[in-house]
């Protein structure tokens, strides 16, 4: 699924898309030292263009509390990714 068809249906659940990316450290981490593709500044400016993005949070934690659900009066969380790989099945453990 391209990348801004994913943001088209996380925005149609709500009325504000927030959207945290995860740093180079945590990726590179979780999937390997090639990636990520894009450096974090890189990869934010380029899910700002998506239209039905509202905001970005740059390092994202990877575990979700309800400090950071009531920090940010987050009702909802869709969870998922978009890469080049994607289409080549699951590339880290299912979080």
């Amino acid at each position: 699924m391209p990348a801004c068809l994913f943001t088209q249906e996380a925005k149609a659940q709500g009325d504000f898309l927030l959207v945290g990316l995860h740093t180079d450290e945590d990726v590179q981490s979780r999937r390997g030292a090639h990636l990520p593709i894009m450096n974090v500044h890189e990869r934010a400016l380029s899910v700002l263009a998506c239209k039905y993005v509202d905001e970005v949070i740059i390092g994202a934690p990877t575990v979700i509390d309800d400090n950071l659900l009531k920090t940010f009066n987050i009702t909802l969380v869709v969870r998922g990714s978009y890469s080049e790989t994607s289409g080549q099945g699951p590339v880290e453990p299912e979080r």
